[in-house]
């Protein structure tokens, strides 16, 4: 590809970013729209838009004639995939999955030490003025030769998965894309790949289960009733994918009841979580830590966002695959 490109931007991209796109794409005429709605930006030059990086709404495709290529600004195409741009199969889609990796895996670790620490536990104490030192309160539970079923192996995953080993865990993983024949396990140095006939066994060997996956119709409810049925009561749930993934009125059932220890959750079922979920009386009594879709933020997200984005342009005018294409029938 060696014509000039029009790229817009509805991301916000300094000077430093600019330059090190300009590098990638010298011939570029770049257009940057800092955190605007795509019907702000003028219908000519959408007209003419070879590539947009996208910070939230897709453009039509009677709007965008000549878009090529779409970069997306998170992780998650769930609420991208289905644009009627993209029906067509013509246009491009990229996501900046790995951008989020090491800030979400710091925000993993940090939530099953708080868990498994009762650090819940102690702020009670803190609101209360009670010095509590007796019983189990405190009693952790270690990281330490702790099991822990990861469940996504994405960039975000392989970046919890070496942290946890870091922390000398035993790291199980539950990979789509890792063919395995039916039935079988496999090992990868010291980190053990487990098939989906194998996941309920699995849960009742884990003391941190970590979901880390994208929200597609295979992985709705992929931690449903029957599932976190087979959890210990000891054992502790992290979700940094999506809410979609957890069966909530389950995992709400056996927090209640006592049959699972706590949860920490930065995505929900619905987002912003309502008021009256039960989540946030079982926040109030320190079972579960809510965060509010969080865990991707990180100041250094521009920075990473750009690499990947010069990366790309290079493979786009080269005519190479790009890092992070979506699979329109995998869905991610």
């Amino acid at each position: 590809m060696t014509q000039a490109l029009t790229i817009i931007s509805t991301a916000e991209f300094g000077e430093q970013s600019l330059r090190v796109l300009r590098e990638a794409a010298p011939n570029a005429v770049f257009h940057i729209f800092p955190r605007k709605s795509i019907a702000e930006v003028p219908a000519e030059l959408l007209a003419q838009m070879d590539v947009l990086y996208a910070f939230t709404q897709m453009p039509s495709p009677e709007a965008a004639p000549n878009l090529k290529w779409v970069q997306v600004n998170w992780a998650g195409v769930d609420s991208a995939i289905g644009a009627p741009i993209f029906q067509s199969r013509r246009v491009l889609l990229s996501t900046a999955a790995g951008v989020h990796a090491i800030n979400m895996a710091e925000y993993t670790l940090m939530m099953m030490m708080a868990m498994g620490h009762r650090l819940p536990n102690a702020f009670a104490a803190m609101q209360t003025k009670t010095w509590q030192h007796a019983g189990d309160t405190f009693m952790p539970l270690e990281l330490h030769s702790a099991t822990l079923l990861l469940i996504g192996y994405g960039h975000i995953g392989r970046e919890v998965a070496r942290l946890a080993q870091a922390f000398g865990m035993r790291v199980r993983v539950l990979r789509r894309q890792r063919p395995l024949p039916q039935g079988e396990e496999r090992s990868e140095g010291n980190i053990e790949f487990i098939s989906r006939e194998h996941l309920q066994d699995a849960l009742r060997d884990a003391d941190f289960v970590v979901a880390a996956v994208p929200g597609t119709a295979d992985t709705h409810n992929l931690l449903g009733r029957d599932e976190i049925a087979q959890l210990k009561p000891a054992s502790y749930i992290v979700n940094i994918g999506r809410g979609s993934t957890i069966d909530e009125p389950a995992l709400v059932d056996a927090l209640r009841e006592g049959r699972v220890a706590g949860a920490a959750l930065d995505v929900f079922a619905q987002e912003p979580l309502p008021a009256d979920s039960p989540l946030w009386t079982l926040a109030q009594q320190g079972r579960v830590i809510i965060t509010p879709h969080i865990a991707g933020g990180t100041p250094n997200y521009e920075r990473r966002a750009a690499a990947l984005f010069a990366e790309n342009l290079r493979r786009f005018i080269a005519g190479q695959p790009l890092i992070n294409q979506v699979d329109f029938e995998r869905g991610y």
